[in-house]
């Protein structure tokens, strides 16, 4: 397989619907480069177009409801699971399955093998739901097929965003999946008793456990025992109960332990610097004068306050 720049300068053999791909592309002026295959209807197949690339070849799923009233487009990286059950529980849509061929042809015109994003340029009534896992939004790139399984693209991930997806009025839904059981979780083995801890404190709801890192005195971890990724998908009890718990800890810190105070720390997402895919909290205790400097540091904002705060308001 070789790596070219833009479409290809023969056309000859190719479907109508990969040279529109091609055509809408640069049409937008987006960048791209391609290689072409052997039809790369697999994962195992993808892994040997990712190399060529240098990119991670999404893994697009074409999916409906049980009543076949609403379809979804998801896209998420090649190597990791699917649970239908953890996508339903985001979009509120049970019992999701795989579209079927005709569908797929109908709404994206691709067939099975190669589903792509791309094909929502075929999709002008809007029938299809973008959904994104929020590792695809991280990436530099992306990799996908021109509506068929004999090539690959790479592009820029900000380009797919901010230029084809107006361009075929489609937004789209982040969504954060993980492809893990619960029990693949290190925090649920914890709480399950499977995993020795440090326990702080425990009540029905939540534990608190030292961490084991051993960065700074007194680290502690206050994780809902109900697994959810982060505070982007935790319920509301789920939350309260947490907080009560920190809040519980806290109060212990000051009063029982001769601490002045406390930094709760809590990432959510990748792009936010999470490492472990199960809501948690650092509580750090604090002293007067303990040298620890817990707030990160920033080299200044890029934009007018007023500018971000137009798009942040409720």
């Amino acid at each position: 397989m070789e790596l070219y720049d833009g479409r290809p300068e023969n056309t000859e053999g190719r479907l109508p619907r990969e040279i529109r791909t091609y055509d809408f592309l640069d049409e937008l002026g987006i960048r791209y480069q391609r290689t072409d295959h052997e039809p790369a209807d697999n994962m195992a197949a993808c892994n040997e177009v990712d190399a060529v690339l240098d990119v991670v070849i999404c893994k697009n799923l074409f999916l409906c409801n049980r009543q076949k009233t609403r379809f979804y487009l998801l896209m998420m990286p090649g190597d990791k699971k699917f649970k239908t059950k953890e996508l339903s529980a985001q979009i509120g849509s049970s019992r999701l399955s795989f579209a079927e061929q005709e569908d797929m042809l109908k709404y994206l015109d691709i067939e099975p093998g190669a589903v792509s994003i791309m094909g929502l340029m075929n999709d002008r009534e809007g029938a299809v739901q973008l959904l994104i896992d929020e590792d695809v939004l991280a990436g530099e790139y992306l990799g996908c097929h021109p509506c068929v399984c004999t090539s690959s693209l790479k592009m820029r991930t900000k380009d797919v965003i901010e230029k084809f997806l107006p361009a075929v009025g489609h937004d789209y839904q982040v969504v954060h999946l993980t492809g893990e059981d619960s029990m693949d979780c290190i925090f649920c083995k914890i709480i399950a008793g499977h995993m020795p801890c440090l326990k702080v404190y425990e009540d029905e709801h939540t534990l608190v456990i030292m961490d084991i890192a051993g960065d700074v005195d007194g680290h502690m971890l206050a994780i809902p025992k109900k697994h959810v990724d982060n505070i982007l998908d935790c319920d509301a009890d789920s939350l309260s109960h947490l907080m009560m718990a920190v809040k519980k800890v806290s109060n212990h810190c000051i009063d029982n332990c001769r601490y002045d105070g406390i930094n709760l720390l809590n990432a959510n997402g990748k792009s936010a610097g999470q490492s472990v895919r199960h809501f948690h909290i650092h509580m750090i205790p604090r002293k007067m004068n303990d040298g620890i400097d817990a707030w990160p540091k920033f080299d200044g904002a890029k934009d007018e306050v007023s500018k971000i705060w137009s798009k942040l308001k409720l």
